[in-house]
């Protein structure tokens, strides 16, 4: 269980919170970049509590904005997209990406006014196939995170990210992901495997009660290997890495052996973005999908002009409890997103999880770790006043999941250290990055 003080302090996001202060140290991704078309309609951005634009103007420059006009509060989401900015169709009040007012011309002391007048407005990168922005100070603006797919050619990554809408708080969806066990139910099909016929050789499906082998606090956010018999003496390691600030990468089981990337953005509170890429080295990502067959993670049909599925808590997200039930699949359910909603979006009658009447078990070590590593930067931040060394941790491009099989005996700590990233070895590396960093990069 945990007590209301510190649930409350672990779910609240907004400015001005705990959790809300110290995501904000981070880059954080804010949407696809073929969702902004240059010079198209801004899209409507909800991140950490706020409401907030973002664009693309004619000539290809980004920006993310706060979405109300600072004249009389009218919504930007109608502006025009022009060169220079974005220009509200209410009295021709126009704004750069950096949020500085460039033009107010319904009255005479327009270009008076106008370098008085700024709406919020964050820094924002392009790469990896998304916008990214920076909400902290910009005397704290950490180096930008070169994420795994991102130092592989394009055709290794999916380029078609599985985006979608999900209710509920972000910290129930991470927690999700960081849940080792519940693969071999939640996600398993009635033949033995999982998520579709690909996964019958997987151990993850085969050994339903795993057991936590590794768990170790790095800078990044946390290592969290599963243990299960993996048949002929052997012991099959799933490591996930917990990766900060509310991502989780997974590695998936053979044939379909590609790492993925999974984060739950808070869009507030009760609201959660998430978002899934994935990638493989030895062959294109679209070549190896269309020679294992695999169709795990396809989008799940999408209300039209939003990232909303279809299928959700209102129609019990298409819940099949006749043949395809009884037969097929365990969960009734013909998606793999679509099940991981449905138990994380309502949890004990809420949006918002209420955490105090739980019953937790050993398999749930990894929840504890992850809540105890985010209440940790929390405190840090407020001790300390930065968090120079996780932005950097997270900066590394090196930080992997890994599946293997694990002789008997076999040192497991070494193994999970060898295949993603040590803790011992990112001290190393910042011990020596620590003497010049705060003529690289502009942390206080």
């Amino acid at each position: 269980m945990l007590k209301a003080p510190m649930n409350e302090r672990l779910v609240r996001v907004q400015r001005g919170t705990p959790m809300g202060e110290a995501f904000r140290r981070f880059w954080l991704p804010v949407c696809q970049l073929k969702d902004l078309h240059p010079g198209g309609a801004p899209l409507e951005v909800r991140l950490l509590g706020e409401d907030l634009l973002a664009f693309r103007g004619p000539e290809g420059d980004a920006g993310v904005v706060d979405r109300f006009c600072a004249h009389r509060g009218a919504d930007l989401r109608y502006a025009r997209n022009e060169v220079g900015g974005l220009r509200c169709i209410f009295h021709g009040w126009k704004y750069a990406g950096d949020g500085r007012c460039v033009e107010i011309p319904n009255v005479p002391e327009g270009d008076r006014i106008c370098p008085r007048v700024k709406i919020r407005s964050y820094p924002v990168e392009s790469k990896g196939g998304l916008l990214w922005c920076y909400m902290g100070p910009p005397e704290q603006l950490p180096p930008f995170p070169v994420l795994p797919w991102m130092s592989k050619g394009e055709a290794h990554w999916s380029g078609t990210f599985v985006q979608v809408e999900s209710e509920g708080n972000y910290l129930q969806h991470i927690e999700g992901l960081c849940d080792g066990s519940h693969v071999g139910f939640l996600h398993a099909n009635l033949q033995g495997g999982g998520g579709g016929s690909r996964f019958v050789q997987s151990a993850a499906f085969s050994d339903r009660t795993p057991q936590w082998a590794y768990l170790e606090d790095t800078i990044y956010g946390a290592a969290l290997a599963m243990e299960r018999d993996a048949g002929a003496g052997k012991r099959n390691l799933r490591l996930n890495q917990f990766l900060l600030p509310f991502s989780v990468e997974v590695p998936t089981p053979p044939p379909y052996a590609v790492s993925s990337w999974q984060t739950n953005i808070p869009m507030d509170d009760e609201r959660t973005m998430f978002l899934y890429t994935s990638w493989y080295d030895p062959e294109p990502v679209e070549e190896l999908r269309a020679r294992v067959g695999d169709r795990s993670y396809e989008i799940p049909a999408l209300q039209p002009g939003s990232y909303k599925p279809v299928l959700n808590r209102s129609n019990a997200y298409g819940q099949d409890r006749g043949e395809f039930m009884q037969r097929q699949s365990f969960s009734g359910m013909r998606n793999l997103r679509l099940e991981d909603m449905a138990v994380a979006e309502y949890v004990r009658g809420g949006l918002v999880a209420d955490r105090s009447a739980e019953t937790l078990v050993s398999s749930d070590l990894a929840i504890v770790k992850v809540r105890a590593r985010l209440l940790a930067l929390a405190d840090k931040l407020e001790q300390q006043g930065h968090l120079r060394e996780e932005t950097m941790a997270v900066a590394s491009h090196r930080i992997v999941p890994a599946e293997m099989d694990i002789e008997p005996g076999e040192d497991v700590a070494q193994r999970c250290r060898s295949a993603g990233v040590s803790n011992v070895e990112l001290d190393r590396e910042f011990a020596v990055a620590s003497a010049c960093l705060d003529s690289t990069y502009r942390f206080v």
